[in-house]
């Protein structure tokens, strides 16, 4: 039926309106369409359109055609759209997804305007979508008098005055606006709309004085001034950045703004009216970045608009305070601030042998350092503080020159001219440093030529890049020890990449500590020098020579040994082994490196010795006293100087009782006479302690010797950590062995153990069988292979333990083969071919082929379930409690016979209550598998017949079990055969269609055929017959093909 004009404008206006409706959501996705009619037809902008308008919520997952080419692909697409729509709640009512992909116009329209109506005018519950957005619109604008959405906004005026009522001044002239200039009015309005509110267009101008102007259109594009008003009341009380205000002493500085101590700031929030919020609820990102990392940062929130917040910077300098909403900066974020350091004179701090009593000798540089801190005790890291220093003694006063450091710490140097005592005097704006004055007594020098020099420093072996150090004592020129510092000794390192000096700190007891770090490997010389009246001397020994190596690595060092096993036995010694490995995970093979080894029991402290043994092993020992848990600490310096944990360190050990001798067992095939010769065997050993507990841990050191008629069989012992313990051997001789297990020299269990060794296996006797070794394996189906061990002599062997191996290649690889041994002298291997063609078997003992392995076959495709047959008495009218069966063809996937077997068959039979009836299935290893089963039951019966896992064709089977017969009432009553048609070369036909007639004639009567005869073509090259014999007699039966007879035809059938 056509559309009449008016109805085919509005549809004209209504299209327009509502694709430009589409557009404003689709522009999200950079999709438009430009005729909603023809442009949906794929499906993807509507699936689009639902995607954005529904929040992003995604249609079917996220899975459809994204580049659809095919109607099928356009319709499913479109189906999707449509099922998320029915899934969101809408009623769609007479319409497909044929409707979109076929352009049904006003099914389209239709389903347009029920998204609109859903998503965008989002009428309430209950409401009437008209009456509620036109009672909105009388509530704005009364004066118009608004009752309809169509002809009422024909002039523009009401469009106009809508405008001014949400937003006033836009319209000043709104009383002086004519009627009569309908299409400037709309055109005015919609662009003032757009403009100004942000409000796009879809209505156009023209349409909307259209005198055939639709109510939809209208509403559709009055809902967006509505939409417009609920976000400005929402924007009301929404948080905006760019108005919000962030001020105090935490982002503009001053006073407040301190090292150490808390810093304020407030986050005033405001809507994008520049009007304060009057609630909490916003949660702002804060980051504050000092000179030295990030500063944590809290933020309260008051709930009334007003956020406080505080950090504590911990370094003084510039700090950048980052405050962010959303990902937005708020305000002039980022904010530049200055934090002051803060120095209290009276917690500073003074320190080093310029300060200390007895540490200054006359004529003799020293030094002190002043470490800066604030009013709460805090170290100020940063410099610039005004301190000044002073020395005064017998000669006078003199100042002291101070450098920073810039770290917050100022050194001082000076040299004491006269003997006796002194102060220094170190001051912060006239306020004194605590302690200050400091008190010193200046005194002579010590003897070079006696003075002592030691530690790993010196050591012939060092590492490079990890910090080490010397022990200087300085000794007087009658030979005795100084108590007191004040000697300025120098350590200088002269090594492949140049000098350096060590950094030398007076211990104030007459010892002093040189630290270093050897850079570059290679030879170095280490000089001591003693700076004296005589000017720089050498110690005593001094210049020390000391080769620097490649240091060891802490990730890469290993550390083995029963030591660091738990389950290590109360009271019996154990040792941990160091091996030092550099980065590259190579040894060392020198020693030098700085390892600490210490044992922590639930006691305390256990004793441990740490042995460097020069070629980069070392060797810990410790005797665990106590039970229960212990700590192994391994370290090792590195270039941090720091020790720290090598390899797993720490290790928990766990101590327990110890193995008992007499109460542990022992077992395993290596103890029992009959051992194969030549063949690897094995012992277990289970430790018990002396209560006759298993011991779940390793540890013990269990021994285990062989010996031969020839001399000891070496036997290796595997500690398996749980307490249990193997050892293997592999007896080359044959006759009598002796197995001893010991424990701290005590037999254990019934050790020692007689076994006898007798001949192995041979593979040239040995025999293969199975089907696994034959041509015709078919792919993807498990087969087997057995393995019978005959010895040289040709006599079977009795007893499991010989070593056959099963390999199998095929065309694209190896295929894995698993061999069980059944503990009898024969072995079962079982593999599964992947794909067809030539596989090699290889059966070996001893990397010796067995029998006439290798074995050549071809791997076949495995039967096609879909084109194999099952056919049989026992899945066509069985008889409770009578045998039957039923017989199954594989064949290919062309529907040609198999000749052999191997395809894997089942079947599985339940009657009318569920019960399962045994089924046996034997593989006539001709490509045909015969189940039999007897039903115990009367009644339907379900029948599965199975090939490699897939129903055969016509499977499953509906099959009625008859109740068995009764001996005096049964009789013959019906006759039954089926018809094989074949080929010329006598293989099976798969398809029926063939013109086969049967004709029964009684003997005496071949001119009048029975009528009871029931023909049916099977489909698959069979053909059914049953039929009904009057009486007892004799008769004919006729099988044509063609109207010729078959092979056998006519024969006779007496009853």
């Amino acid at each position: 039926m056509s559309e009449g004009p008016k109805e085919a404008e509005w549809i004209r206006i209504q299209s327009k309106t509502f694709k430009n409706w589409c557009n404003t959501h689709l522009k999200h996705r950079m999709m438009s369409i430009n005729d909603l009619r023809t442009d949906l037809t794929t499906g993807l902008p509507l699936i689009a359109l639902v995607e954005v308008i529904s929040g992003g919520k995604l249609v079917n997952n996220g899975k459809y055609n994204k580049n659809p080419k095919v109607r099928t692909q356009m319709m499913e697409n479109a189906g999707f759209a449509l099922q998320f729509l029915k899934n969101e709640g809408l009623k769609l009512v007479n319409i497909g997804n044929e409707d979109i992909v076929d352009s049904n116009h006003k099914l389209i329209l239709g389903v347009i305007w029920t998204i609109i109506l859903r998503y965008q005018i989002n009428i309430s519950e209950g409401k009437s979508a008209r009456s509620e957005l036109l009672a909105w619109v009388r509530r704005k604008i009364p004066e118009k008098n608004i009752i309809n959405f169509d002809h009422d906004w024909n002039d523009g005026t009401a469009l106009c005055h809508l405008i001014n009522a949400l937003k006033s001044g836009l319209f000043p002239d709104l009383k002086s606006l004519d009627p009569e200039n309908k299409l400037d009015n709309a055109t005015r309005g919609t662009q003032t709309a757009e403009r100004e509110m942000g409000i796009s267009a879809i209505l156009a101008p023209e349409d909307m004085v259209n005198p055939e102007i639709d109510e939809l259109s209208v509403m559709t594009y009055i809902a967006l001034f509505k939409e417009w008003e609920d976000k400005q009341a929402s924007l009301k009380d929404t948080f905006d950045a760019s108005k919000s205000s962030v001020y105090g002493p935490g982002v503009e500085g001053g006073k407040e703004a301190v090292v150490r101590k808390p810093v304020p700031f407030t986050i005033e929030s405001k809507n994008a009216f520049n009007d304060r919020l009057t609630r909490g609820g916003e949660t702002f990102r804060i980051q504050v970045t000092g000179p030295k990392g990030d500063v944590p940062a809290t933020v309260t929130d008051k709930g009334d608009g007003l956020y406080d917040v505080v950090y504590t910077p911990n370094q003084p300098g510039a700090h950048t305070v980052v405050v962010e909403h959303k990902s937005i900066p708020v305000a002039q974020s980022p904010y530049q601030v200055d934090i002051d350091a803060g120095v209290d004179a009276s917690k500073t701090t003074v320190s080093g042998p310029g300060v200390t009593p007895s540490g200054v000798a006359k004529d003799h540089p020293t030094h002190f350092t002043i470490q800066s801190v604030d009013s709460d005790g805090n170290k100020v890291s940063s410099g610039g503080a005004p301190f000044k220093a002073l020395l005064a003694g017998p000669s006078g006063e003199q100042e002291i020159p101070l450098k920073d450091n810039g770290d917050g710490t100022y050194t001082g140097n000076y040299e004491a001219s006269a003997l006796g005592p002194h102060k220094v005097h170190v001051n912060l704006e006239d306020k004194a440093v605590a302690q200050s004055p400091y008190h010193v007594q200046v005194k002579e020098l010590s003897d070079p030529t006696k003075t002592k020099v030691s530690g790993p420093g010196v050591e012939p072996s060092i590492p490079e890049g990890v910090p080490t150090h010397i022990l200087i004592e300085a000794v007087s020129p009658k030979g005795q020890p100084i108590q007191t510092g004040g000697d300025h000794f120098t350590v200088k390192v002269k090594g492949p990449n140049g000098e350096q000096d060590a950094k030398v700190s007076d211990n104030g007891d007459g010892t002093y500590t040189a630290e270093y770090t050897p850079e570059g490997k290679g030879a170095t010389t280490v000089e001591v020098h003693n700076h004296g009246p005589e000017g720089a001397q050498h110690v005593a020994k001094s210049p020390y020579h000391v080769n620097v190596r490649e240091p060891a690595d802490r990730s890469k060092t290993q550390v083995s040994g029963p030591g660091i096993k738990s389950g290590r036995p109360q009271g019996v010694p154990t040792h941990v082994d160091i091996e030092a490995r550099d980065k590259d995970g190579k040894p060392i093979g020198q020693g030098g490196d700085q390892f600490a080894v210490s044992v922590k029991g639930p006691n305390g402290e256990v004793p441990a010795t740490l042995k460097d043994n020069g070629d980069g092993h070392y060797r810990a020992d410790y005797t665990p006293e106590d039970l229960g848990d212990h700590t192994v600490e391994i370290k090792l310096k590195d270039q941090t100087g720091e020790h720290g944990h090598v390899d797993k360190s720490p290790y928990h050990v766990n101590v327990r009782p110890a193995a008992d001798h007499s109460k542990s067992k022992v077992s395993g095939p290596g103890i029992k006479s009959g051992r194969p010769q030549g063949v690897s065997t094995h012992v277990d050993i289970e430790a018990k302690d002396k209560d006759g507990n298993p011991v779940t841990q390793g540890g013990d050191d269990f021994v285990v010797v062989v010996k031969g008629p020839n001399g000891d069989v070496p036997a290796k012992v595997t500690d398996n950590g749980d307490g249990t313990h193997r050892a293997e051997y592999t007896p080359t001789d044959l006759g009598d062995h002796t197995v001893e297990v010991k424990l701290h020299e005590n037999h254990v269990d019934q050790s020692p153990y007689h076994v006898n060794v007798r001949p192995a296996a041979d593979h040239s006797k040995t025999k293969v069988s199975g089907p696994g070794i034959k041509d015709g394996v078919p792919e993807k189906v498990e087969t087997y292979i057995n393995i019978k061990a005959i010895d040289a002599n040709g006599e079977p062997v009795t007893q499991g333990g010989d070593d056959f191996v099963v390999t199998v290649e095929g065309p694209s690889g190896a295929v894995p083969a698993k061999v069980q041994d059944n503990g009898d002298g024969t072995h079962k291997a079982t593999y599964t071919a992947q794909e067809t063609g030539p596989h090699t078997v290889h059966v070996k003992l001893q990397d010796k082929d067995v029998a006439q392995s290798p074995y050549k076959i071809n791997v076949r495709e495995r039967g096609d379930a879909s084109k194999s047959t099952a056919e049989g008495p026992g899945l066509v009218q069985p008889v409770q409690n009578v045998p039957t069966h039923f017989t199954v063809t594989a064949k290919d996937k062309e529907g040609q016979a198999i000749p052999v077997g191997g395809d894997k068959v089942t079947a599985s039979i339940k009657g009318p209550n569920g019960e399962s009836v045994p089924v046996d299935v034997k593989d006539n290893e001709d490509g045909t598998y015969l189940a039999t089963y007897t039903p115990d039951f009367v009644g339907d019966a379900h029948v599965e017949v199975l090939m490699n896992g897939d129903h055969v064709a016509d499977s499953p089977y509906h099959v009625f079990v008859d109740e068995e017969a009764d001996n005096d009432a049964s009789g013959l009553e019906n006759f039954q055969f089926v018809i094989r048609a074949k080929r010329k070369d006598g293989q099976p036909k798969p398809k029926g269609g063939d013109r086969f007639a049967v004709k029964i004639f009684p003997a005496d009567k071949e001119a009048e055929p029975l009528e009871d005869v029931k023909f049916r073509d099977l489909g698959d090259g069979r053909y059914k017959v049953v039929y009904n014999l009057p009486g007892s007699g004799e008769y004919n039966v006729h099988i044509t093909l063609n109207g010729k007879h078959i092979t056998g035809s006519p024969w006779k059938q007496s009853c």
